[in-house]
């Protein structure tokens, strides 16, 4: 049969396999394909008693494969079937989306394109109220098209994050409109074919719906993205959609929602109408699911407010700006930190090498404003650099010129935000609670007490740390007696810390001493006394105590050594109490007695 079928007697039959061509190749070339092609055939096509012969046939032929496809392929391609199938029937690749992807599809589509929606309506009122005069005006001399890509386009986008609830609203409608559109005309072929000439009815008529409906959605939608200003239920006040009624449902509005929905959903229909009947050949995963993946990436990115380059953070924010230093309502600029614990770094040292370290700790705010401190850290750093940038940081979020907030979402909706700045004071009383020296001082005492580096490598420590602590409020406390001598007093006071080091060191040990063999120990100065001597010098016992049992280290040295560096310190102290008493009793004769002459005079 294939001789008789090939043969050269037979040019109608050659003829009409040879010209059935798909990608410059011939496709049929036996009877197999030929007898497919044949029942693929409308009967218009049967053209010669061949091909309806082979309609006709019951043949078993074993179907014949091809590159690109098969007859069938063809066949169904002309047809416009979603799946592609082989010469047996068996389904090869589904080209449709399922039904939940078409209508996240027109979700996605709808929720991009909300920032759009404001202009078509605006261009939509200036023309129906405006003179031409007027127009002319407000687009300084351009025509309306111009104006709404090169001046409203970008503003719209820029500001996206702030329609961010309405993108919501929209999406959820038009889903919802085109779900019950698609199940109750049977899939998206019958959608396609609802017509008015050459125009499409479906995407207008979806747009236009959900125009109409979506306004009422939008309390319920402002209360989902925005839940901390949605507390207070408006979205369950009835005097909220009687606005909405009022404002939306009337002459001017009402027009206003129908242009902007049938404009809206005519371009959505024409771009998405591929996508949703899928491309014969094209799995639906590699198109309509791509697309898919994109757009909610697209969404991700065009309404958060962290991809906005206008939201400085607090390090960028320039307060020399001459817009900051006005003499007439100067403006503030709005920036932000990544929460409160960004200002919570302070110096240690590492208890292996001495090496100085940057350690975050976690901040708690509690119900009155005010914050609360926790001893764990949250993070550690190699170097000084992350709790020097964050005490600047403490120092400029007080400045007067700038209005900082915990996120950048915060800092870019500012004044529309429910979120409420920093508080200048509160930002000092919690740097004034954070032992930004304490934990270096700590960690070098237990260090020396351990001897875990040479005395050597704590001396340079100890000069690296010296100047970063004069700033500090420790510092700054040990500073205001001018009777003591302390390490506080400049960059020179190396040899001072390195003496008070040594005090503490003697301090910790009898206090260890004390506390691991209890009322047997009992030495010239109590329990109590050391703890406030070495809590007065900035050392965190509880840090202190906690170091020593993870390194695992006993008290050893002489105990009557460290007894007389202890009643040496106590004896000084005493000397310079009653040297600043008798020093003020002297201060207050004194006045008395310039006080009496001057009114004997």
């Amino acid at each position: 049969q294939r001789q008789s079928f090939l043969s050269p007697h037979r040019p109608p039959a050659m003829a009409l396999l040879r010209a059935l061509r798909f990608r410059g190749r011939v496709v049929a070339s036996h009877v197999g394909t030929a007898q497919t092609f044949a029942r693929a055939c409308p009967p218009r096509l049967v053209v010669c008693p061949l091909v309806a012969s082979l309609r006709q046939s019951e043949l078993p032929v074993p179907p014949r494969r091809f590159p690109g496809g098969s007859i069938r392929h063809l066949a169904d391609a002309a047809a416009g079937t979603s799946i592609v199938k082989d010469d047996l029937g068996t389904p090869e690749v589904e080209s449709q989306p399922p039904l939940l992807v078409r209508a996240g599809l027109v979700g996605a589509a709808t929720a991009l394109m909300t920032p759009v929606f404001p202009i078509i309506g605006f261009n939509q009122l200036a023309f129906r109220f405006l003179d031409p005069v007027t127009r002319m005006a407000i687009t300084g001399g351009t025509s309306m098209i111009y104006f709404s890509v090169m001046v409203l386009f970008p503003k719209a986008f820029f500001y996206a994050p702030l329609l961010l609830p309405f993108a919501v609203g929209n999406g959820l409608v038009a889903t919802g409109v085109y779900l019950a559109a698609d199940i109750a005309v049977g899939g998206p072929a019958a959608l396609t074919r609802c017509k008015l000439g050459p125009l499409p009815l479906t995407g207008p008529l979806i747009g236009a719906v959900t125009a109409v409906t979506v306004p009422f959605v939008y309390p319920v939608s402002w209360a989902i993205v925005f839940p901390d200003m949605s507390s207070t239920g408006l979205w369950m006040d009835t005097e909220v959609y009687d606005l909405i009624w009022n404002w939306c449902y009337n002459s001017v509005m009402l027009p206003c929602l129908l242009t902007t929905g049938l404009a809206a959903g005519t371009i959505i229909h024409i771009v998405l109408q591929p996508l949703i009947l899928g491309v014969p050949g094209i799995p639906w995963l590699h198109l309509a699911g791509g697309v898919l993946a994109v757009a909610s990436l697209g969404l991700v990115v065009l309404y958060s407010s962290s991809a906005r380059n206008g939201v400085q953070h607090l390090r960028e924010v320039d307060t020399e700006d001459p817009k900051y230093n006005g003499w007439l309502f100067p403006s503030r600029a709005p920036c932000f930190v990544q929460g409160e614990s960004e200002f919570c770094w302070v110096l240690s040292l590492d208890y292996s090498s001495g090496e100085l370290l940057s350690e975050q700790r976690q901040v708690r705010r509690l119900a009155d404003g005010s914050y609360a401190v926790e001893q764990e850290a949250l993070d550690s750093r190699s170097g000084p650099e992350m709790a020097l940038r964050a005490r600047e940081l403490g120092q400029k979020v007080q400045d007067k010129r700038v209005r900082c907030y915990t996120s950048s979402r915060g800092a870019y909706l500012d004044t529309f935000s429910n979120a409420e700045p920093l508080r200048g004071q509160a930002i000092k009383d919690l740097l004034d609670g954070l032992p930004a020296a304490e934990a270096a001082l700590t960690d070098a005492l237990v260090l020396s007490v351990t001897g875990s580096v040479s005395r050597e490598r704590l001396e340079d420590a100890l000069r690296e740390l010296l100047p970063h602590l004069l700033g500090t409020p420790l510092a700054q406390r040990l500073r205001s007696s001018w009777l003591r001598t302390s390490w506080a007093q400049g960059p020179g006071s190396l040899p001072s810390l390195l003496t008070d080091v040594k005090l503490r060191c003697a301090q910790l040990r009898e206090l260890r001493r004390l506390r691991a063999e209890g009322p047997a120990a009992i030495g010239p100065v109590s329990v109590e006394e050391l703890e406030a001597a070495l809590r007065a010098a900035g050392i965190d016992l509880q840090r202190a105590s906690a170091a020593l049992d993870k390194l695992a280290w006993k008290p050893d040295g002489i105990r009557e050594a460290d007894w007389l560096l202890i009643l040496g310190q106590t004896r000084r102290q005493n000397w310079e109490k009653a040297v600043g008493g008798a020093a003020l009793a002297l201060a207050a004769s004194a006045a008395i007695g310039a006080g009496c002459s001057f009114l004997q005079a």
